[in-house]
């Protein structure tokens, strides 16, 4: 059994004995596989924005797509999941202040997921026309489904202050450890403040920030991806060097 007092490098390896850095590239592949396919192929094309009946129809006319999409939010927030597990179990040892800090805004960002999920839902049922709702008019039914979508997106919009915070904590542990190329803890940096400024345009100046450009503003925040594919392809590269850095405070 593991003692409380025990601090993070005395923690027996055994623990850490998984390859967790392919673990943490697999979820993280998962989770934004599973996020694209939902958010990219199913919310977007269904979302004709500023026209309710238009978004409703389009939910209804693929209702089966609009179903696999609550599928794949949810192997989404089970990734996130993994992936908490395994930064925890990379980090850990030689960041315990930073990972705290990390894990902590993971935490955070899993409940916001999972109940911002029950919107998605929200608009299927809205759509698909149950009975409880006979009493509302078509208009307004379909105003409502169309409502939950963008309280969806808007939901997604405001996560992005905790995912800004987060790839900053990330990015600043990958370049003050070097358990990665500074290459790929740069981008992640670089990738927080373009969430935030997102998230602020589309929130406080909507009318400047238009969906358009916050397609553009998104697609230059590239950290996320290129740690994926680091993960994925030189999980080994990030375990010798924690492991490096281990062995070297048990010497010190």
């Amino acid at each position: 059994m593991i003692a409380l007092s025990m601090s993070p490098a005395q923690t027996p390896r055994n623990f850490f004995a998984p390859n967790w850095a392919l673990i943490a590239g697999l979820a993280y592949f998962l989770l934004a596989l599973f996020g694209i396919f939902a958010e990219l192929f199913v919310r977007m094309p269904t979302t004709v924005v500023g026209d309710p009946t238009a978004t409703a129809q389009a939910i209804r006319d693929n209702i089966g797509t609009v179903r696999w999409a609550v599928v794949a939010d949810t192997g989404m927030i089970l990734a996130d999941v993994a992936l908490t597990v395994a930064f925890f179990a990379l980090f850990w040892r030689t960041r315990p202040g930073l990972t705290a800090i990390l894990i902590v805004l993971q935490i955070a960002r899993i409940p916001m997921m999972g109940a911002n999920l029950t919107n998605h839902v929200a608009a299927i049922l809205l759509a698909s026309g149950q009975e409880a709702l006979q009493g509302f008019s078509p208009e307004m039914i379909d105003s409502l489904a169309y409502f939950s979508l963008r309280l969806h997106h808007f939901s997604y919009v405001v996560n992005g202050i905790n995912f800004g915070a987060w790839c900053l904590v990330l990015g600043w542990i990958l370049l003050s450890t070097g358990y990665a190329p500074k290459l790929f803890a740069i981008l992640l940096l670089i990738d927080g403040p373009i969430a935030f400024f997102d998230t602020i345009g589309q929130l406080v100046f909507p009318e400047v920030m238009t969906h358009a450009w916050a397609e553009v503003v998104s697609s230059l925040a590239i950290g996320e991806p290129a740690f994926i594919l680091f993960l994925l392809f030189a999980p080994g590269y990030l375990r010798r060097r924690i492991e490096l850095d281990v062995n070297g405070q048990h010497a010190g």
